[in-house]
């Protein structure tokens, strides 16, 4: 061949393209072998010699092996015409390919016809495949080939390919594995190419290779179990229901012992149909008794109501068969069935009695256990889950002479029981020490230890637990219990975290345990199955009732066996899901329990005008009970029955007054009763007696000096609880001031307590102007803001002096200085010192004030990238309040209406800070104003002098009270107050059904005082579901003496909370609007 002999025209002028043949010479073996073998390999296998059965194996092996199929079979009987098929596959792709083999010395074209036509015509089509391979083992003629492209052609749906001998035989080349295993080692050695020696793997023992054909048909089927239950199935027809119980038994047996016990349990109904049928109920019954107690240790609450049912079924069938009748035979099933009913009663209702049945008290002979297994899961049901001792300690005699009844046949039974007593009763010294003198196999020695070790840990908050726990893992090991132990590790890493203030143990225990729970070892002793993830799935979905359930469950089998955490977190969805469901006692109980004071504090909000009371858990010895018991009692202070007030008060104190309050009594990231403690005394000062008030207030003192720069986390709840204090009790509001202004002495820096601070000032600072001017000179800002607003241009008798007016201009300063923006840059700033230049400018003339007034607007209109346009605007309107009627406001409201139609919308620092917000940032906070239009109103409103004015802002916020931002609406109710009240009276009633609670509490002032205004109206507001519209309300209707006020009056007088009881006797200050 020349060198342009490959070229396209030397081709062409050979007789142009042709297709290669596959007998083409191209293809052949070499006819020449260069290299001198002294063992030559062999050209092709010799499978003419194969016998036909071999043959077709050979095919199989090589369509899963070679070819990547799945689902290999042989298809149909060897001999027959099965659809022109011999051995079926299925590819990844989905479909299926079908092999023929012909074990012909020739082949022809007539020959390849017959097999795709055995197939595509003469076939039954009942098994259609994409592809058909026609294995020979004899040569291809050019015949045969031309026939194969015809074929092709006359069926483009079936890809029809042909394997000669060679090709078969290269598709063997690289795999001696087969070819030994069908011709031989040798003729493997002389036909295979070398290839790197396979991976040795090693042959499974006989156990996993059984498990292995068991996973991948059926245990039935791996078993020989199908047979067996054919012929029960075949005796049950033929009503030769002992001959199925027979063959039924054998095959449970058979799937017990292989491992299957789910399978072997599920076989056991079925016996116990055919025991039924057989008419033979007791033993159905002992059968489905056994059945249902493997379900409830589960916690599967629909298991066993189905075996429970059927059980049922078949004793009212033998009744109906047989009335009035004595069958002998079947009092032991009606037993079993009353003890099933008990028990499915505890495990399918979400708030049970437990009951031991009066009919069988005394325990027959042979129904212990049963008696025995009731009684563990109505006092684990009793004590572990609701908490609830009564019944235990009330039948604890009857329950230990069912444990000692139980304890040879069912060890674990009775240690539970035991231990269901000792939780009850307190009393584990004996349990204790029988565990560690090994009175008991050594797993149950740990399950003791580790039980009372979670005993400790929820009764007392004792660290001393993490000993016990420590000592059940170490037996637990030892037992090859490596799970259970793993999950004890894990309840010593919740009581490190509640105990120890260093996280390191926390972090060690956390490795410990993930090296148990991943080593193998025994099953747990008490496996709650999927109940979690069950119960987190369905409260997910809102299937409550499903929820509670199975978390139930899931709480009561983790205490039982000691597993603290998994119990914890159980418990907490198991609040949830109460709450959810609107049962707001039981839900506190439960949070209470794990310390969750989020889920306290969501379920005062959810409860509305129900109290929760938690008042008897005030004891608690763990403290993150107790101050999961303080925060949600201040949560509902107002709804707190005034028998109760002065006890709750008297506990708080003891905490909060407490010496020892260090991180390490209360470690990071727990609930701290200490300061809870001081919340709900600010949440109760409002409701205390002047001699309860007196102690309070002196017990308090101590805590209001502090070094100079310091403070304390509790200086919020102090300056709350003086603010309180000084407004409803007079006597004592010099009191309360002198220790404010300690607090301030030293530094308050908690921003909830100079707001308070701030509040009290303003409203009882009048005598005390020389010690506030001290503080302000010494750089306290709460104390300038007093001064500020005591002794502005519209107070009388404190004209400001020269310092106070030179702070004053000063301010002013600032607030008109034009703002020096970068382009690209953001202006962060949160408003607080616009709004105290704001407060310090009062005294300045009122043209200095609007000079600073427009100055604010501009800066809130300005295109500048900055984030206080919302706090800017509100300075410019409390500047504006000070206004008089007649100041020189021109244009001021047509520019804030302007700015409200147009300027209300995010600015581009708005935009660039609301992706910090995002839910799924690690890192959110919400610096951005999505829209200002309040903002805008409520200063319009502020600066409207004349009627027209009133009615364009009117009309203005009755446009934009549908859509309000956060707190746009009570930036709206706000802005109507402003406004006269003729001009927002009409529309009272549109008010009333606002979602806002501020425009419904504006509702409530109109109401009141327009004469005309229909008393259902009044009485809706009356029963509004917030309480601070019905406050206002109440304070509105005081001192009114007309039928509509008496009636509204009558209703507010039974209103379950305090605050707005006791306004209607006159106390408007106690509490505050917002």
């Amino acid at each position: 061949m020349t060198e342009d002999s490959g070229s396209v025209d030397s081709v062409g002028q050979g007789g142009g393209l042709r297709i290669i043949p596959l007998d083409d010479p191209l293809y052949a073996a070499p006819a020449q072998v260069t290299a001198v073998l002294l063992d030559p390999k062999l050209g092709r296998l010799p499978f003419l010699e194969m016998l036909p059965a071999d043959f077709e194996r050979l095919l199989a092996r090589m369509l899963e092996e070679v070819e990547g199929l799945r689902d290999v079979r042989l298809f149909g009987t060897h001999g027959q015409k099965d659809d022109g098929l011999d051995v079926v596959g299925r590819a990844a792709d989905g479909t299926w390919h079908g092999w023929q083999g012909k074990r012909y010395r020739t082949y022809g074209p007539a020959d390849l016809q017959t097999a795709v036509e055995d197939h595509t015509v003469r076939g039954s089509g009942e098994f259609p495949v994409e592809e058909l391979v026609v294995c020979v083992p004899c040569d291809i003629t050019r015949q045969v080939t031309v026939k194969l492209r015809e074929l092709n052609e006359t069926y483009p749906h079936l890809n029809i390919v042909l394997l000669g001998p060679d090709q078969l035989g290269e598709r063997l080349r690289n795999r001696p594995d087969i070819v030994t295993r069908f011709f031989g080692r040798q003729t493997a050695e002389r036909f295979c190419l070398p290839v790197p020696a396979p991976p040795v793997i090693a042959a499974p023992e006989p156990d996993r290779a059984g498990l292995a054909d068991a996973a991948r048909r059926s245990p039935a089927e791996a078993l020989g179990v199908d047979d067996l239950l054919a012929d029960a199935a075949r005796f049950a027809q033929g009503d030769d229901h002992r001959a199925a119980v027979g063959k039924l038994a054998e095959a449970e047996v058979l799937l017990a012992r292989s491992g299957f016990d789910g399978h072997a349990a599920s076989v056991a109904r079925r016996r116990a149909d055919a025991l039924i049928n057989a008419g033979d109920l007791d033993e159905a019954a002992c059968l489905l008794s056994d059945a249902f107690w493997q379900r409830a240790d589960a916690g599967d609450s629909d298991g066993v109501r189905s075996i429970s049912h059927r059980l049922g079924e078949a004793l009212r069938s033998a009744s109906a068969e047989h009335p009035g009748a004595d069958r002998p035979g079947h009092d032991t099933a009606v037993q079993l069935f009353t003890v099933m009913d008990c028990a499915q009663n505890l495990l399918a209702h979400p708030f049970p009695e437990p009951v031991l049945p009066a009919p069988l008290q005394e325990a027959p002979d042979g129904l212990e256990t049963s008696l025995a297994r009731l009684a563990v899961l109505a006092g684990e049901t009793s004590v572990l889950v609701d908490r609830e001792p009564v019944w235990i300690t009330e039948h604890a005699e009857r329950l230990m002479q069912l444990a000692h009844a139980v304890t040879d046949t069912d060890d674990l039974l009775a240690v539970r029981l035991r231990l269901a007593v000792a939780d009850a009763t307190g009393q584990w010294t004996d349990l204790v020490d029988a565990a560690y003198r090994r009175r008991h196999r050594r797993i149950l020695c740990a399950l003791i230890l580790a039980r009372y070790a979670r005993h400790l840990a929820v009764t007392e908050g004792s660290p001393e637990a993490a000993e016990f726990w420590k000592e059940a893992v170490e037996q637990a090991c030892l037992d090859g219990h490596n799970a259970d132990a793993g999950e004890w590790v894990h309840a010593q890493r919740l009581l490190h975290q509640r105990t120890i203030s260093t996280a390191r143990p926390a972090i060690d225990d956390l490795d410990l345990a993930k090296a148990l729970l991943a080593r193998p070892g025994r099953s747990k002793l008490l496996g709650a199955g999927d109940l979690l993830t069950k119960g987190i799935g369905a409260l997910h979905d809102k299937n409550l009732a499903t929820a509670a359930l199975a978390l139930r469950q899931q709480v009561r089998l983790s205490a039982a066996s000691g597993r603290w955490f998994d119990e914890h977190i159980a418990r907490r969805r198991l609040a949830e899901a109460l709450l959810e469901a609107g049962e707001f006692d039981r839900a506190a109980d439960h949070a209470v329990t794990v310390g969750e004071t989020k889920i306290a504090r969501n379920l005062a909000k959810a409860a509305a005008e129900h109290f929760a009371d938690v008042t008897h858990r005030l004891g608690s010895q763990p403290y993150w009970e107790k101050a999961t018991v303080f925060r949600l009692l201040g949560e509902q202070a107002d709804l707190l029955p005034d028998a109760l007030v002065n006890e709750v008060a008297d506990a708080a104190l003891v905490v909060a007054t407490a010496e020892d309050v260090s991180a390490a009594r209360f470690p990071a990231g727990n609930p701290s009763p200490h300061l809870a403690a001081h919340d709900l005394l600010a949440a109760l000062a409002g409701r205390l007696d002047l001699p309860r008030a007196a102690q309070l207030l002196g017990a308090l003192e101590p805590l209001a000096p502090r070094p100079k720069g310091t403070y304390r986390p509790t200086d919020h709840a102090q300056a709350a609880f003086l603010a309180e204090v000084a407004t409803t009790h007079p006597h004592l509001r010099n009191k309360a001031l002198d220790q404010i202004l300690v607090m301030l002495a030293g530094n308050l820096g908690d921003t909830k307590a100079l707001r308070r601070a701030s509040e009290l000032l303003h409203q009882y600072g009048h005598g005390r102007i020389e010690e506030l001017s001290v503080l302000a000179a010494d750089g306290s800002w709460v104390a300038a803001d007093a001064l500020a607003y005591l002794t502005d241009a519209t107070s009388e008798g404190h004209p400001p002096g020269d310092e106070r007016l030179a702070q004053a201009r000063q301010a002013l300063a600032r607030l008109t200085a034009p703002r020096a923006h970068t382009p690209g840059r953001i202006d962060i700033g949160i408003g607080e010192a616009v709004g105290r230049d704001a407060a310090q400018i009062r005294v300045l003339p009122e043209p200095d004030r609007i000079m600073a007034i427009r100055a604010l607007i501009d800066r809130g209109r300005g295109p500048e990238a900055a984030l206080d346009r919302a706090d800017c605007i509100d300075a410019a309107s409390s500047i504006a309040t000070s206004l008089t009627q007649g100041a020189a406001s021109d244009g001021l409201c047509e520019i804030a209406l302007q700015a409200a139609d147009h300027n209300s919308g995010p600015n581009a620092a708005d935009l660039a800070m609301g992706g910090m917000n995002h839910q799924l940032s690690s890192f959110r906070i919400n610096l951005a104003s999505t829209d200002i239009r309040a903002h805008w109103l409520l200063l319009a409103a502020v600066v409207a002098r004349s009627a027209e004015h009133a009615e364009q802002v009117r009309e203005r916020i009755l446009l934009a009270l549908p859509a309000p931002a956060e707190d746009g609406g009570y930036r709206l109710a706000q802005a109507l107050q402003f406004l006269p009240r003729e001009v927002v009276a009409p529309h009272t009633l549109l008010l009333a059904a606002h979602p806002h609670w501020a425009v419904r509490s504006l509702s409530a002032i109109l109401w009141a005082g327009h004469g005309e205004a229909p008393v259902q109206l009044g009485s809706l507001l009356a029963r509004d579901p917030d309480a601070r519209v019905r406050r206002t309300l109440a304070t509105e209707v005081k001192e009114r003496t007309d039928h509509r006020s008496s009636v509204v009056a009558t209703l507010l007088a039974a209103d379950p909370r305090h605050s707005v009881r006791k306004l209607l006797d006159g106390d408007a200050g106690s509490y505050r609007a917002g």
